[in-house]
């Protein structure tokens, strides 16, 4: 993604050029043992899924576990750290 940036293309502008790129980042990433081995757009797919979810179901999370505006800033907070933790091999 970064090297996507770097070179001038952006997501709205040439979005598969983008997600190719990203793959082959993610590949490379895998390769190293950064990221646990599995097909690149499953990685892709759950990152995207764990950082957007929250947000998308936010009333629903507050109700069910209570939680007011700051609490629940504090747990999408706190979700950096967990999402970072699931996605890489620490």
């Amino acid at each position: 993604m970064t090297a996507s940036i770097q070179e001038g293309i952006y997501l709205k502008d040439k979005p598969e050029v983008f997600m190719q790129q990203f793959i082959t980042e993610v590949q490379q990433e895998m390769d190293k043992g950064t990221i646990q081995r599995s097909n690149p757009v499953h990685f892709i797919m759950n990152l995207f899924s764990l950082v957007v979810y929250p947000f998308i179901v936010k009333p629903l999370n507050q109700h069910l576990f209570g939680l007011n505006e700051q609490e629940y800033e504090n747990i999408v907070k706190e979700r950096k750290t967990v999402i970072l933790n699931t996605l890489f091999n620490n």
